[in-house]
């Protein structure tokens, strides 16, 4: 049996509802998401894959997220099959559904969609719903 191939996973220290006003969830939610998302990958041994966008959306979070650090998303991306967006991926995304869906997002989305993969790992209700309407399945361990 092939590996699942997990797409590119959004901002797992998440935002709110409102793409203004990004906030730090309460460290329960942060270690319980992260340890059921670990868990799944571990048993499942995926293969994951994500667009080069990944890494620099990851570096950022370490800002957002003091329990992250740089060293803990060099040793992360190390298990994860990075790709270049194509321009032509650019296109794609603009014309994916989504209304409220945010740009960096839907170049995620349009990156599974090319990549060919299984699902798309994501905790953002946005993000999942744009996958949903393009019948892209949807993992979010908790």
């Amino acid at each position: 049996r092939a590996p699942l191939r997990l797409g590119p996973f959004s901002t797992i220290c998440a935002t709110n509802d409102d793409p203004l006003t990004p906030r730090l969830p309460p460290s329960s939610w942060w270690q319980s998401e992260s340890a059921a998302l670990i868990a799944e990958i571990n048993r499942s041994q995926p293969d994951v894959m994500a667009a080069l966008l990944l890494e620099t959306e990851l570096r950022r979070m370490v800002h957002r997220c003091p329990q992250l650090s740089q060293d803990m998303v060099s040793s992360l991306l190390t298990k994860v099959s990075l790709y270049l967006i194509e321009p032509a991926q650019f296109t794609h995304a603009g014309l994916l559904p989504g209304q409220n869906l945010r740009s960096l997002d839907v170049l995620h989305l349009a990156a599974a969609t090319d990549l060919g993969v299984d699902a798309l790992v994501t905790y953002d209700q946005r993000l999942q719903s744009a996958a949903h309407e393009i019948g892209m399945p949807v993992v979010a361990p908790s």
